[in-house]
């Protein structure tokens, strides 16, 4: 299996991946992104518009990320953020036909993880 644009594959063990909820839906991205997530502390930003979404379910937190060039920023998610990792064979990636018209930046790949359908974002697209 041969790497694939957006996700890293340099451990066969595993890609190490931070989840979060955007709008009811179950999202990750690789936890080589993330240098850290602390809760919001008083009033959130605005979260991110990754795809259409309502007002947070559960709480905000705020995700700082380490992008090319080393361009920082910081990003408000829903919560419950977790860390997991996932095998390079249980991601199943986008199809280019479906990626052109997706109306989620970034969006890579799915996994299914616990039951959950999972999208895989990349942050260098999603974020910058």
């Amino acid at each position: 299996m041969g790497a694939r644009e957006g996700v890293s594959i340099g451990r066969e063990e595993g890609i190490e991946l931070a989840a979060f909820r955007l709008g009811g839906f179950d999202f990750a991205m690789e936890s080589r992104f993330v240098a850290s997530a602390t809760p919001a502390a008083g009033t959130a930003g605005p979260l991110v518009d990754l795809a259409d979404q309502g007002s947070p379910a559960g709480p905000v937190y705020d995700l700082s990320l380490i992008l090319p060039a080393g361009v920082r920023r910081i990003v408000s998610v829903e919560g419950p953020m977790a860390l997991f990792t996932i095998a390079p064979r249980d991601l199943r990636t986008l199809p280019p036909a479906v990626a052109r018209h997706c109306a989620v930046r970034g969006l890579r790949a799915f996994a299914l993880v616990s039951g959950n359908v999972v999208m895989i974002v990349d942050p260098r697209r999603s974020f910058l």
